[in-house]
């Protein structure tokens, strides 16, 4: 079952909007149970943008962005995204005790929009969100050298042909 409200540890509220529970999907390995443990440790505040990574005491799961030396690396769609990622289609993580949450506020209200296991990377090349040219030209030497592990249900092979 999904939980619609997550509540952080200064009390305040998290939303998780359909689009978010869409966007999960190519996060499949992330448990619910992980991402409500990570948002009740944040401290929100008066913030409008956080993208923390949360390490909680124990191993919860795999980080799914490898190092993509000598492996099959695929440029692919997966489900809920702009712009094609490295993928390593079937790939093994490796084991994190770490969960990246990302929240946004709009007026009164935080929304939960991603979360996943392992520590926070660099945006992808094709986030419309990048602001300068020094973010691409980083983000772009990041993912030449990384890649997602992902199953075949993660990816939108519609898009990918």
């Amino acid at each position: 079952m999904i939980t619609k409200y997550l509540i952080s540890r200064d009390r305040v509220v998290v939303e998780i909007p359909e689009k978010t529970i869409d966007h999960m999907k190519a996060h499949s390995n992330v448990q619910w149970k992980h991402v409500e443990q990570a948002v009740s440790r944040l401290e929100l505040g008066n913030r409008t943008f956080l993208m923390e990574t949360v390490e909680l005491p124990y191993i919860i799961g795999k980080s799914n962005c490898v190092s993509s030396e000598d492996k099959d690396v695929q440029m692919l769609y997966r489900k809920g995204r702009a712009g094609k990622s490295p993928v390593i289609l079937d790939g093994e993580g490796t084991p994190t005790n770490k969960i990246t949450i990302g929240i946004c506020k709009k007026e009164d209200t935080y929304y939960l929009f991603t979360a996943f296991y392992g520590e926070k990377a660099t945006r992808e090349p094709w986030d419309t969100n990048i602001e300068t040219e020094e973010e691409r030209e980083e983000c772009e030497r990041f993912w030449s050298t990384h890649a997602l592990c992902c199953t075949p249900d993660e990816i939108d092979w519609e898009r990918s042909k």
